[in-house]
């Protein structure tokens, strides 16, 4: 049974934008976050969810970022129409990638994938997975396409962080999960599917298109 509650709809729902900063290089990790906290208004719920990610999931997203990269802004927008959505941007100082060593190239990442709630999947189906691709891969934590235990443990640590909820600020008692994904269209009251794990990959992967092309 999955440890996020029943019956979030995208009513409530943010999508959550992380953008990372790797030489030259720039990505963005998207992530959807559902909640059950209906006491947070429209016009708080986006910068709520900024807020909360920085006073709770910061500190354990910086340390899988090689110290090339940094965080060049975080923002929230409704996945319905009628929410204020909300942006802050840093300089390469605020928040720097800890993670010990200079990065590899963009284009390769880690990989944590979000499973989808059984109790949520259609009958007869293949469980659905969620993914979100980690840029700036510390270069000393890769050895051929393997990725250090140490690196594996702190992509564990927060996806884990994620799937299993991180509290709002707005909303003692409440959180923001990692859902599966966003619902395709932007009619409220469309169910969020639930997710159940996180599970990081032990290697590398490398997504197409990630870098801009040069000449």
């Amino acid at each position: 049974m999955s440890n996020q509650p029943a019956g979030m709809t995208n009513d409530y729902g943010v999508i959550l934008t992380i953008g990372v900063v790797n030489y030259a290089d720039r990505s963005a990790i998207v992530i959807p976050l559902g909640t059950d906290a209906t006491s947070i208004t429209d016009y708080e719920r986006c910068y709520d969810a900024v807020a909360s990610f920085l006073a709770q999931c910061m500190s354990s997203f910086t340390p899988m970022l090689a110290n090339t990269a940094y965080v060049s802004f975080i923002q929230a927008e409704g996945m319905v129409d009628g929410m204020t959505p909300y942006r802050e941007d840093y300089a390469a100082a605020t928040y720097d990638g800890t993670g010990g060593s200079p990065g590899l190239p963009s284009n390769v990442t880690g990989l944590i994938a979000f499973y989808e709630d059984p109790d949520d999947a259609p009958t007869a189906e293949r469980v659905r997975v969620g993914k979100n691709f980690i840029p700036a891969v510390p270069s000393s934590l890769i050895s051929g396409d393997i990725i250090d235990p140490t690196l594996v443990a702190a992509y564990l640590t927060f996806g884990d962080l994620l799937q299993e909820g991180f509290d709002s600020t707005a909303a003692p008692g409440y959180k923001f999960y990692r859902v599966l994904a966003t619902p395709g269209d932007r009619i409220a009251n469309e169910p969020l599917i639930r997710t159940i794990a996180a599970r990081p990959r032990g290697y590398v992967c490398t997504q197409r298109r990630r870098l801009t092309p040069r000449a």
